[in-house]
């Protein structure tokens, strides 16, 4: 486990350091196979990623406190999506529908344009290394650092 964890934490890095190198940009994001995709799922998410796959927007760079680099001198990388479905095993649950569920959200993104050629599509159970990462994450996040989220302090309340 530990040779496991030392190359993740040394990948992370390296592809941190990357990123602050050399000007890459890549859209990492994920929608939980919980039921039907609506409204809301598509044009704040499933559009935009069928957008950015098919070519870089300089709306990328809309806050004030990140300069835009020149056009040049950015790299873009294929979007990442996945359907995360160890996420959606948090709430309760029909595993059978959860199941089906998956591939109609499959279905759903190819059917709405999302191109597998374009962008890495994948399930997120099917990648061990998140849950690898996942426990790392909780060993080193504290209570103080947690309770700064607002998905955090929303849940704690809940759950009282």
């Amino acid at each position: 486990m530990r040779p496991l964890l030392g190359s993740v934490l040394r990948q992370c890095w390296s592809a941190r350091r990357l990123a602050h190198t050399s000007r890459t940009v890549q859209v990492l994001s994920g929608i939980q196979p919980t039921g039907s995709i609506h409204l809301g799922n598509y044009f704040g998410a499933i559009k935009q990623w069928t957008e950015y796959q098919n070519g870089p927007h300089e709306d990328l760079f809309t806050s004030s406190d990140v300069p835009a680099p020149a056009e040049s001198s950015i790299q873009y990388l294929p979007p990442i999506i996945q359907i995360v479905d160890m996420h959606s095993i948090t709430t309760s649950h029909d595993s059978e529908l959860l199941h089906n569920n998956i591939f109609d959200i499959a279905a759903v993104l190819l059917a709405c344009g999302i191109d597998p050629k374009k962008c890495i599509l994948f399930k997120q159970s099917s990648v061990p290394l998140t849950t690898y990462l996942c426990w790392v994450l909780c060993c080193i996040s504290t209570m103080p650092q947690l309770s700064r989220f607002p998905q955090f302090k929303v849940c704690a309340f809940l759950c009282q």
